[in-house]
């Protein structure tokens, strides 16, 4: 099987531990190239250092490599011509096979920002990056709105374990409701592919059948979606 390079992108940290920490363990798992980034990192200098200890930690626990925190303060991040020419040029350089990245529509500005910034490089015409959405929360409310995976990684019971321990690692942020909160979607995408427990996807790949190396992981909705009519 091929190895592919394989890029999560998270707007603070925890984003991605929360939305696809299932999916992380099982793609370092199965031997390709992951490697996360995380745009903003903390209010002031002493909440940046907590927060990277707390992702560190639990890239760690996860066992993925150490994540690229980006020098952006949470309160400063936007989608403008400075951050999409930074964007546009990393991923250009990096030229991932596959990128996640949050939904874009969602309640927290960050996570349309950053979304915003990934899915435009990667739906250019002729692009054949495989794109993933994952959905977010909060303790207290839902995030992503309108989102209905198209796709599923069923986690095992150790990746269940092992995704709440990395999000208890959060202590600043709560990270023990965090883990309650993802532990209950988890179940809940689950019941919608018969499986114990699973993260949802949204692939908004511009064009190309899914990659074969990742059929076997992501797992398409048993339910009829809606297609585009032309014509």
């Amino acid at each position: 099987m091929r190895k592919l390079k394989i890029l999560l992108f998270g707007a603070h940290p925890d984003d991605i531990e929360t939305g696809a920490g299932g999916a992380l363990q099982s793609l370092i798992c199965s031997g390709h190239d992951v490697q996360t980034i995380i745009a903003t990192c903390g209010m002031n200098a002493d909440d940046r250092s907590t927060r990277r200890k707390e992702t560190f930690t639990a890239h760690d626990i996860l066992g993925a490599k150490a994540p690229t925190i980006l020098r952006n303060l949470e309160g400063y991040f936007f989608a403008n011509q400075e951050t999409i020419k930074e964007f546009e040029q990393y991923l250009e350089e990096m030229n991932p096979d596959v990128v996640f990245t949050h939904w874009p529509v969602d309640v927290h500005p960050h996570h349309r920002a950053l979304a915003a910034l990934t899915l435009g490089p990667c739906l250019l015409a002729g692009k054949t990056t495989e794109v993933f959405c994952y959905e977010a929360a909060s303790v207290t409310h839902a995030q992503s709105l309108g989102f209905i995976p198209t796709h599923y990684v069923s986690m095992s019971y150790t990746h269940r374990v092992t995704k709440a321990t990395a999000i208890d690692a959060f202590v600043s942020q709560h990270g023990d409701q965090l883990a309650t909160v993802f532990q209950a979607l988890a179940e809940s995408r689950g019941k919608e592919c018969n499986m114990a427990q699973a993260e949802g996807f949204v692939r908004l790949t511009r064009h190309a059948e899914i990659l074969p190396e990742l059929k076997e992981l992501l797992i398409p909705t048993p339910y009829a979606l809606p297609k585009a009519s032309w014509g």
